[in-house]
């Protein structure tokens, strides 16, 4: 075999190797998208009519499979525009000034686990949640307080009634309705 040709050989070989090992391993071990999370837009924007949120979590995933505005109250996304002004303005101002329409919130109700993690403590330097028993062993959310991540300063709270939640995605998110009179 010439030189040349021994070369291209192995070279052609190595990529039908690659080729079957790429899709061998894609069909093995790739994870298909939840179908509750491709649900996302089908229930956020197109039954419930909702423009822009608050989450606390996940802005990027709900972003990403919805058309709805997403401010993420977490700090991750970088807008230290907004950081500021939660700490001159409040939560309250800024829902209004944003025209934010709903909040994303942990799924409900929280069972020992899910309340010790987000009512007891400050979640990812942005949000701390007001819980309320339902029944033995689970708690539900009735009122979100915001911080500024850049300070640290409480930027004020946000009611989250039970009347007012409109979606419940086990294991995902819950959706509240911020009401205009309310913010």
């Amino acid at each position: 075999c010439s030189s040349d040709l021994c070369e291209g050989l192995a070279a052609a070989s190595l990529m039908l190797l690659l080729v079957v090992w790429y899709l061998r391993s894609y069909r093995e071990f790739a994870h298909p998208v939840d179908p509750a999370v491709e649900s996302y837009q089908a229930n956020l924007s197109d039954r419930l009519h909702l423009h822009t949120v608050f989450a606390y979590d996940q802005p990027g995933r709900i972003a990403y499979y919805t058309d709805v505005r997403v401010i993420a109250l977490d700090g991750l996304m970088g807008d230290l525009q907004f950081q500021r002004d939660l700490v001159t303005k409040g939560i309250q101002a800024l829902a209004a000034e944003y025209a934010v329409d709903g909040f994303i919130g942990p799924p409900q109700p929280l069972d020992a686990g899910g309340r010790n993690a987000l009512c007891s403590e400050v979640h990812l330097s942005s949000v701390r949640f007001h819980c309320t028993p339902s029944t033995p062993g689970a708690w539900i959310v009735d009122r979100v307080e915001v911080f500024a991540r850049l300070t640290g300063d409480s930027a004020g709270s946000l009611p989250l009634p039970q009347k007012d939640m409109v979606w419940n995605l086990p294991y995902h998110i819950a959706v509240w309705r911020l009401s205009a009179e309310r913010r």
